[in-house]
């Protein structure tokens, strides 16, 4: 997996995870539900060219 999306990726997962912004749990979790299921859906494929890795919990570029 390229680099620059990975970072991208994990640095949109932080915004979306901060503790400050007085927001719910429930609000957090559903923010980034929606999020890394848009991702799975459109970025994971298009740059792992399947969705082998994501379903065996490789995130990191795994063989």
């Amino acid at each position: 997996m390229a680099d620059k999306p990975l970072k991208a990726f994990k640095r949109r997962v932080r915004q979306l995870t901060r503790r400050s912004g007085g927001r719910s749990m429930a609000e957090v979790a559903e923010r980034l539900r929606v999020y890394v299921l848009g991702w799975k859906a459109y970025g994971w494929h298009k740059l792992q060219g399947s969705s082998r890795s994501w379903r065996s919990g490789c995130v990191t570029g795994c063989a």
